[in-house]
């Protein structure tokens, strides 16, 4: 997935983001880059804004609205489903820690594989390889900094 598309930022996949109780910007924190929460902002025209107003992601695929419990959650098929907020790295330049950063994801994860992505921004091209990915392998998560 992730060497398919040589830059992506907030990439999700076969994993389930569930809602939080934030509901507004008002309500998350100032310096907060993105957050995209399930039962917010809906899903429209193929694309879905973020709390904060700022990042609005292409929805790229046919992930799927479901419930967890009491729980809202967009579930995605680890292979064609997945959130695209820029395509390269200048339309990224706005929305990118410039500095130390946190990246937090809630997932549900049916099955695992080597080198999955959550959540990134990263450039894949063999040994050339530079930015960041929340992601796991087989046995757990992992986070890569490069």
């Amino acid at each position: 997935m992730i060497s398919r598309h040589s830059f992506q930022l907030a990439t999700l996949l076969g994993c389930l983001l569930p809602a939080t109780l934030s509901a507004h910007p008002d309500k998350v924190e100032d310096r907060l880059l993105m957050h995209f929460a399930t039962g917010t902002h809906g899903v429209e025209g193929g694309t879905w804004q973020d709390l904060t107003h700022r990042v609005t992601a292409k929805i790229q695929g046919a992930p799927i609205t479901t419930n967890i419990g009491p729980a809202q959650a967009m579930r995605f098929n680890g292979a064609d489903d997945w959130l695209l907020v820029a395509a390269d790295k200048a339309g990224a330049k706005d929305i990118l820690p410039k500095r130390e950063f946190t990246v937090a994801a809630w997932v549900l994860l049916d099955e695992t594989r080597n080198d999955g992505g959550i959540a990134g921004f990263i450039q894949d091209n063999g040994n050339a390889e530079k930015g960041w990915v929340l992601g796991y392998d087989k046995r757990s998560f992992a986070f890569t900094l490069c």
